[in-house]
């Protein structure tokens, strides 16, 4: 029994497949990049305000810078959602959020969990 030689050819329908995820793929890309991207600016940030301004600032006034920030990058961070601790001289912010993306065929829920400390 022999096989006959491939041709090097791939099915049409294998590379309109092909394509297909590829765009795909692409799409649901450009719209999560900015999601993250946004969290990494909020994450970036914080360390920033907690170099600068840990020791001289109130709770309440790191609070308010982190909630203003949020904002001007259309987080979704609320005051409740921010944790501000201080031990030894280590002030740690952290705050968690949700921010739900409609990728079209389904909607995916994507948590966030920036973290800075002054150290």
């Amino acid at each position: 029994m022999t096989i006959a030689p491939n041709s090097g050819r791939l099915p049409w329908w294998r590379l309109l497949a092909g394509i297909a995820v590829f765009l795909g793929l692409a799409a649901d890309l450009s719209l999560l990049a900015p999601v993250y991207y946004r969290n990494y600016e909020l994450d970036r940030y914080l360390a920033d305000t907690l170099r600068s301004n840990a020791r001289t600032e109130t709770e309440d006034q790191l609070r308010n810078e982190l909630i203003t920030r949020a904002k001007a990058l259309n987080l979704p961070v609320i005051g409740n959602d921010i944790h501000i601790t201080r031990q030894n001289g280590v002030t740690t912010l952290r705050t968690f959020y949700k921010i739900q993306v409609d990728l079209g065929l389904y909607t995916v829920s994507l948590h966030f969990r920036p973290e800075a400390s002054s150290r």
